[in-house]
């Protein structure tokens, strides 16, 4: 078994509940010079983050006399206003909520971390592709080495390490941790065992404690003078990291593979700080959960750099109601982030690309989700190949914690993009499925040339940096913006949900990164969400179809005519489906033989059906009445004849005869649009004129 090890140093802080990395509309609580404290709320991640209230005013601190004050922006900067958060109400002012600054400026932040920069190297493995199933022996484990560090005058942890054993390395079917995170997650080929340094005393955390004390460690401030600047920051920061490790290396035994990928340096380092398990969270910017390199620092375990890391949290407490079941879905996005997976939420923050539907855009702090297919198959190498239909039919999926046959793609006529359909099962039994919106078929948008969605910006008129992974979800198509947000809770389809249906005449429909429509397919009958899931697709890039006994399908498709040429004879114990936006002509030559099966009917490819020109105002209506299907002609297999229809085609009359005198009990006849044009019963006839 190949071996890989990350090294966690752990210092502790609050829990706190996230999406992945990226928060949004935290519970915080500021503390004012005088003594008040304000209950506001947070958003961001490690690189930007922001102080909120409850209607979106943006909050930030005066440096000079450390009271919070409601936000102004000046010249891309955010200063104080001269209202008071907690003695103004914002929205009696002039102030605007929701300030901030530009994503241009926030994307500015970003690349000036260290993670960014040429030092940073993500450790490179590959693991083995399996489709057999999940086993408690993974292809490839990654060790993990986990250290907890406290402040200087900070208590000790009086924590047992069971309950850190319990959320790192709990192997017990069904239950949440980290090691059946990624064993599951990626079906069996990859996960992580986790080891704790200080050793235990008596069963109880034992942690190193710094130098320095906390205060060093917030902001600097009138209330706060000795807290760091923007100058001291990244220096303060890594000599508190440098001195954590230069405690515990000598406490790392050298039998445990560090360097899986054999390039001289530790995969990964993880820091987790401690902080008072108080209601005022009094830490800021220099903690806040984050992956960085060490810089230019020289230090070695066992010979190897420490240079990568992650900053965690754990709690100096946890409540005994609170053992084993505290693992927070950030960790499982920090520990992706590490084998190569980016991130899919925006760092500007506009819009949800993907919402729960991959633990790399969001997430619910207790339980991470799984990530989707393509995510795995890309960057987890976990699956093979993505299968892609190219003929028309019926398709039937299994959810994604199945390893095999769980996901299909469409090329789009863009070769840069293509639609990947996944079934994603909500069920309280898939512990990693249980946060999804409803179970049933989710179609994504795949653009091949981005590398995740993090630095997106679509609104950029000049140079729009697109996602590389979006999910199709119901918006408001008469605001063009609006599809970056969309209504997720309608983002799935099944039968139990009535969205049966994906095409151009549906909302959502599939479009481009360009907003280009592509509509060469279409997607009915999607199934109830079961065991598996089941759906039609047709294509329909063909505008008029000609069809003779050289070119003829099972499925035959066009988006508004299908007309047949010469000799075509349906035979016995065939199964032939013609569809098509305006008619079907039955040319003399066309003959369906005793024993086989022939179905022609309309489709609304052009999106005709009144029920669906609703679409094109403001509403999310299901789409279960969306099918405009009628049946012109259908011939069953199941009967031991065959009808003559003449004269065919015909504007006047026809003749419908059943061979061998069998008698016809009910006879009902369409025209091409539905109308029910004659209907007979209990005539007890073979021939009808």
């Amino acid at each position: 078994m190949k071996t890989k090890l990350i090294l966690f140093l752990f210092f502790t802080f609050n829990t706190f509940y996230s999406f992945g990395d990226f928060m949004r509309n935290y519970p915080y609580k500021i503390k004012q010079p005088s003594g008040s404290i304000i209950a506001c709320f947070i958003s961001g991640d490690e690189f930007y983050h922001w102080l909120h209230d409850k209607d979106n005013y943006t909050i930030i601190q005066n440096t000079l006399n450390g009271y919070y004050y409601y936000a102004l922006l000046q010249n891309d900067n955010l200063i104080p206003s001269s209202y008071v958060v907690g003695a103004t109400n914002p929205s009696n002012t002039n102030l605007s909520a929701g300030v901030n600054i530009s994503a241009k400026k926030m994307i500015e932040i970003r690349n000036s971390f260290p993670i960014f920069q040429s030092d940073y190297q993500m450790p490179k493995f590959s693991t083995l592709k399996s489709t057999q199933p999940v086993t408690n022996v993974p292809n490839v484990l990654m060790n993990n080495l986990v250290v907890f560090i406290r402040f200087h005058g900070d208590p000790e942890f009086t924590v047992p390490i069971q309950h850190y054993n319990l959320i790192y390395n709990n192997e017990t079917l069904n239950q949440n941790s980290v090691f059946n995170y990624f064993l599951e997650n990626s079906y069996g080929n990859f996960s992580i065992k986790t080891y704790f340094y200080p050793n235990p005393i008596n069963g109880i955390v034992c942690s190193y404690e710094d130098i320095n004390d906390r205060c060093l460690y917030i902001k600097q401030s009138i209330t706060n003078p000795s807290g760091y600047t923007p100058a001291n920051e990244s220096q303060r920061r890594t000599d508190l990291l440098e001195r954590a490790l230069n405690f515990v290396k000598t406490q790392v035994p050298s039998s445990i593979g560090f360097d899986s990928d054999k390039n001289g340096r530790i995969d990964n380092i993880t820091f987790l700080v401690q902080a008072n398990d108080a209601d005022v969270v009094d830490w800021a910017d220099i903690l806040w959960p984050h992956a960085s390199t060490m810089g230019e620092r020289n230090v070695r375990i066992n010979g190897l750099l420490a240079n990568n890391y992650n900053l965690m949290r754990a709690r100096q407490t946890v409540p005994a109601s609170d053992i084993g079941n505290s693992i927070q879905a950030t960790i499982c996005h920090e520990l992706c982030h590490t084998i190569g997976f980016p991130d899919l939420y925006h760092y500007n923050y506009i819009g949800d690309p993907v919402g729960l539907y991959d633990n790399m855009c969001s997430g619910n702090s207790n339980l991470p989700n799984h990530t989707s297919t393509y995510m795995k198959y890309k960057y987890g190498k976990w699956i093979a190949e993505i299968p892609e239909i190219r003929e028309s039919g019926t398709y039937t999926l299994n959810p994604i914690k199945v390893s095999y046959n769980n996901c299909y793609k469409i090329q789009t006529n863009n070769p840069d993009e293509f639609i990947v359909l996944e079934y994603r099962q909500k069920q309280s039994t898939y512990i990693y499925e249980n946060n999804l919106y409803g179970s049933g078929l989710v179609i994504y948008k795949i653009n091949k040339t981005c590398h995740g969605n993090a630095g997106a910006n679509p609104l950029d008129p000049v140079n729009p940096i697109l996602d590389e992974v979006y999910t199709y979800r119901p918006f408001d198509i008469n605001n063009t913006l609006s599809y970056l947000s969309g209504d997720f809770s309608k983002s799935y389809f099944s039968n139990e949900s009535g969205r049966t249906i994906f095409s151009k005449c549906t909302n959502p429909y599939p479009f481009l990164s360009n907003n280009q429509l592509f509509d060469y397919f279409y997607i009915t009958d999607i199934s109830n969400a079961g065991e598996t899931i089941s759906f039609n697709i047709k294509f329909c890039n063909i505008s008029n179809l000609i069809i003779n006994s050289q070119n003829i399908k099972n499925l035959n498709y066009a988006k508004n005519n299908i007309e047949t040429s010469g000799s075509l004879v349906i035979a016995n114990g065939n199964n032939i489906v013609m569809q098509a936006g305006n008619s079907i002509k039955l040319l003399p030559g066309f003959k369906v033989e005793k024993g086989a099966t022939f179905y022609a009917s309309t489709f609304d490819f052009n999106c005709s059906n009144p029920s669906l020109k609703s679409l094109k105002s403001n509403t999310f209506e299901t789409e279960s009445n969306v099918n405009s299907e009628q049946t012109v002609y259908k011939q069953n297999a199941n009967t031991n004849h065959q009808l003559n229809i003449s004269p065919n085609p015909t504007n006047q009359w026809i003749q419908i005869v059943s061979d061998n005198e069998q008698i016809i009990q009910k006879l009902e006849i369409y025209s091409i649009d539905g109308k029910l044009l004659y209907k007979i019963a209990d005539q007890n006839s073979s021939l009808f004129n």
